[in-house]
């Protein structure tokens, strides 16, 4: 599973199968990620997205994907098949490389184990580094565990909030959560993550939108 902390996810032990909070929900940041990250297959992210914290992007799926990859394309595939497609590719493309210079390599893949064995062998890497931006993406869409108290809306707040949006230059978002620690927010998760310089942050990101 993974954590969060300041400066991105802190790597835990791994599991083979997303299972779903108890809960049958997601309530804070860390609950999305450590779900997410151990998700394999189509159906278990489809199973994620199904939840109720995530159902904001059933109407903003073209939104997500525009800002995830800067092209809306439509697709007939699922969002959870698209998603696990790209896990699948990038770990594919690492075991080719793997395996490109060495004949000895090559006969190994194709007559030892599963394809599977060997492109977590080779690809879990690659893998982790694509999941971990989808959910990081995600995380900002349907922003899980996020609540507002109207007294966090002060004007160095609400102005900080629309400079951003206005200019698509979200460099300032630990000042926001500056602002909003001083305005008595105390969701330390999602302050973290104002402070991540790792996290992407969009016009569309629902912390934005509910501060704006």
């Amino acid at each position: 599973m993974f954590g969060i902390r300041l400066s991105g996810f802190v790597e835990m032990p791994k599991c083979r199968n997303a299972e779903m909070p108890k809960s049958g929900g997601f309530v804070t940041p860390s609950m999305l990620i450590a779900t997410w990250m151990t998700a394999r297959t189509a159906s278990a992210m489809r199973a994620i997205l199904v939840t109720p914290e995530m159902s904001v992007l059933n109407t903003r799926w073209p939104t997500f994907w525009a800002a995830y990859s800067h092209v809306a394309r439509s697709s007939r595939r699922s969002h959870a098949f698209r998603f696990a497609a790209e896990q699948l590719a990038a770990a594919e493309a690492a075991l080719a490389a793997s395996t490109s210079t060495s004949r000895h390599h090559q006969i190994a893949v194709a007559r030892t184990h599963t394809r599977e064995y060997w492109l977590e062998v080779h690809g879990v890497v690659e893998r982790e580094v694509v999941a971990r931006r989808q959910v990081r993406y995600l995380l900002a869409f349907a922003a899980p565990g996020w609540t507002t108290d109207p007294q966090w809306r002060t004007s160095t707040v609400t102005a900080l909030v629309r400079e951003m949006i206005a200019t698509t230059d979200f460099t300032a978002m630990p000042i926001l959560a500056d602002a909003l620690q001083d305005a008595g927010c105390d969701n330390d998760e999602w302050l973290a993550l104002m402070r991540d310089d790792q996290q992407p942050w969009f016009a569309g990101a629902r912390v934005l939108e509910t501060l704006g």
